[in-house]
């Protein structure tokens, strides 16, 4: 075998290991685990194994709601929500990664809605992966109108991030605008419901620069510590033993 011929086999067997190297890496899960540390889900998850077990657990919780409760809808946000610490009358159904399209399609399954007197929403940080705020607010008013007008619905400005440290999002130095941008057009939102109050804790949490502050996140310039859930707990005490507020509904 002459030279020429050695270099292209050995040529071959490189690309062929690359390439077996390439199959390896991404049926690993590495991209995904990847993509997952930033807080933004690399998909709409309603078909993962963990969506469908959480939907499977909230029917079982669903059938045992108390008449008079106070239902908590949202992603991860509200998952981590220590619901009884805003009320001993509360029930959580967050589910980590849920975006506003998903959680109007389920809203349907949920008979307890029927027999609670306040829901609480918040969702759409991770809708920017799919959509921009104009669909968003559309889910919005969505979510609102498929809940029963005798209820009294919270509905949760989405809480800036830390720009600083969020360096996996595209567009990240503009991300808090849209943020700002969809809070004020979701407060005009809630304006034209007679039963919905916006709650907006930004600028409780936000540091000199309008960014989340690093005392009120985990450390990934997103999701809340506990200093930064304790004053979003506050706030729902005050909202919730005080509903429906007279004087600041929809501020």
């Amino acid at each position: 075998m002459d030279l020429l011929n050695k270099h292209k086999i050995l040529k071959l067997y490189f690309i062929l290991l690359h390439i077996v190297f390439l199959i390896v890496f991404v049926k690993s899960g590495f991209l995904f685990q990847v993509k997952s540390s930033f807080f933004l889900s690399t998909k709409e998850d309603t078909k993962t194994q963990f969506y469908q077990d959480m939907l499977i657990y909230h029917k079982r919780v669903d059938r045992n709601v108390n008449k008079g409760a106070i239902l908590f809808f949202g992603d991860s946000f509200i998952q981590s929500l220590a619901v009884a610490s805003v009320s001993p009358d509360a029930y959580n159904f967050g589910i980590g990664h849920d975006t506003s399209n998903d959680l109007f399609n389920r809203l349907q399954m949920y008979e307890s809605i029927s027999k609670a007197k306040i829901i609480v929403v918040l969702i759409g940080i991770n809708d920017y992966k799919f959509r921009e705020n104009g669909d968003i607010l559309l889910n919005y008013d969505r979510i609102i109108g498929a809940i029963p007008r005798d209820k009294m619905v919270i509905l949760n400005a989405v809480f800036p991030v830390d720009e600083s440290i969020t360096k996996g999002i595209k567009n990240n130095n503009r991300f808090n605008k849209k943020i700002r941008e969809l809070n004020n057009k979701s407060r005009q939102l809630c304006k034209t419901y007679e039963n919905v109050y916006f709650n907006d804790i930004s600028n409780l949490v936000i540091d000199l620069s309008g960014n989340l502050s690093h005392k009120y996140h985990e450390g990934d310039g997103v999701h809340l510590s506990k200093e930064g859930y304790k004053i979003w707990i506050n706030s729902l005490k005050k909202v919730i033993h005080s509903f429906p507020p007279k004087d600041e509904r929809s501020l």
